[in-house]
């Protein structure tokens, strides 16, 4: 990522690291959720379906927003 963002500079479509309230949210919630689960040591198959239960909520969501 890092190489990227000092890339895009020079090629004139600069990639700024400026997030929305709402990809901040996502973000967090992301990583709190995945704390919460991943504190017993071990992931079972179900905690992956909620997982991506989750990523497509979130997918779903940004594509509402306008």
């Amino acid at each position: 990522m890092c190489p990227l963002l000092f890339l895009s500079f020079p090629l004139g479509n600069p990639m700024t690291q400026v997030f929305l309230s709402m990809e901040r949210k996502a973000i967090f919630a992301s990583v709190l959720i995945y704390n919460i689960i991943a504190t017993n040591g071990k992931f079972e198959w179900f905690e992956g379906v909620v997982f991506l239960g989750i990523y497509i909520l979130f997918g779903y969501v940004f594509l509402l927003i306008p």
